[in-house]
């Protein structure tokens, strides 16, 4: 008496998710635990419903398998796209693989990957900047960069590595790390290259190399634009053929900057007619060609140009041919231009015909003074402003 069974007795029983299980009868003739039962979460289709939440309305539900275990979560009617602090696999706009978390406000955040991938345009890992640590594409000459169309070019030589050995001119010796540009030239044309104007410090140097990698330096500037100044600028005339740019650094000197590259085709520039400082020119415009009609004449007259590339700091330019003590009354003009394109730039500045004691009839020469701003290349046009008949001769240019 008094028991719920007989001591050692047992008996047995199916289980939820197949084969038994079964009990043992204990000697105070009371059942012990059922065992034998594979284990499981639930019981096979057994449901429960919850509410959704997290930016969502309405329910969700799951069921229990066969396996005894519970199946997913039901998607959620609205509100949101995800549950918060969730996350899920995915690619970013560039195809790197990552992960992103759902935000508090049930929104799937960007796309993650563990580091950066070097030579793409995306932010792979999140963290503000586009391939930090990696190389510049063009740290190597086979990576240059095409600059031909002209413009403002940012880089940074910070991560490059040493790869060319700075320009004899530039003293710097085998100079420091340096990054890569080219260009090509189907005929002469004056060319206009600068560091200057950046808001950098760093010393850089200007090499340019002819043909290829290697080739025979065709320009070269360590300092420019005045005592202290170690940013670097050169301008002059460069033939027919391809040109490999190369910024790099004097001594330890890296850094980021901004390359500016003007061209223009000019025809009868020479390097005889290269502005580098104030002074005066003379030459002679009949045995030149009529190559430039001026907004102030010049449409039947020869002309001759001169170019200089100016610094990033605002001057008053002058030019004039007045009082030049030249034979002859010839009925000049002067015309200056900036920028690259075009025949000698493409902008007109500014242009004047015969202003020079035009009542008396005794010099009708030019004198033009215009404000203009640096760093940029401009050129200015000795011309004729003749009317009737062609307009040339001796001159004196007086440039300051």
């Amino acid at each position: 008496g008094g028991g719920v069974c007989a001591a050692g007795t047992s008996e047995t029983r199916s289980c939820p998710c197949g084969g038994t299980e079964t009990r043992t009868c204990s000697a105070s003739c009371t059942w012990g635990a059922w065992s034998g039962c594979a284990a499981g979460e639930c019981t096979p289709g057994a449901t429960e419903t919850q509410s959704c939440g997290n930016c969502n309305t309405g329910s969700q539900s799951r069921t229990c398998s066969s396996s005894c275990f519970w199946g997913p979560w039901s998607a959620c009617a609205g509100g949101g796209a995800c549950a918060p602090a969730s996350t899920q696999a995915c690619n970013n706009a560039c195809g790197v693989a990552g992960n992103q978390t759902c935000s508090a406000a049930c929104a799937w955040g960007p796309c993650c990957a563990p580091s950066e991938v070097c030579g793409n345009t995306c932010d792979d890992n999140c963290d503000g900047a586009i391939n930090e640590g990696c190389a510049p594409p063009n740290d190597l000459c086979a990576g240059a960069i095409d600059i031909g169309a002209g413009g403002d070019f940012t880089g940074t030589t910070a991560l490059a590595g040493n790869d060319n050995t700075s320009c004899a001119g530039g003293g710097c010796g085998t100079g420091d790390r340096d990054v890569w540009y080219r260009f090509t030239l189907t005929q002469p044309e004056v060319v206009f290259l600068t560091l200057q104007g950046d808001g950098q410090t760093w010393d850089s140097v200007l090499h340019v190399r002819s043909g290829s990698c290697t080739g025979a330096e065709a320009a070269c500037n360590d300092d420019s634009c005045g005592a202290g100044n170690r940013r670097s600028q050169w301008t002059g005339i460069l033939g027919a053929g391809a040109y490999y740019v190369v910024v790099d650094g004097c001594g330890s000197a890296s850094g980021s900057f901004r390359l500016r590259f003007v061209r223009s085709p000019c025809p009868e520039a020479t390097a005889a007619r290269q502005i580098t400082a104030p002074g005066t020119f003379s030459d002679n415009t009949c045995g030149a060609a009529n190559n430039h009609s001026t907004s102030c004449g010049g449409a039947i007259d020869p002309d001759l140009p001169y170019f200089l590339g100016l610094c990033p700091v605002t001057y008053s330019l002058r030019a004039r041919t007045c009082g030049d003590g030249q034979a002859g009354n010839w009925r000049s003009s002067i015309q200056i231009r900036r920028g690259g394109g075009g025949s000698c730039g493409s902008v007109e500045v500014g242009c004047i015909g015969t202003n020079c004691d035009y009542e008396l009839l005794v010099n009708w020469r030019s004198d033009i003074t215009r404000s203009v701003t640096g760093p940029d290349l401009f050129f200015i046009i000795v011309d004729g402003s003749g009317i009737a008949f062609s307009q040339c001769g001796d001159y004196e240019l007086i440039v300051s």
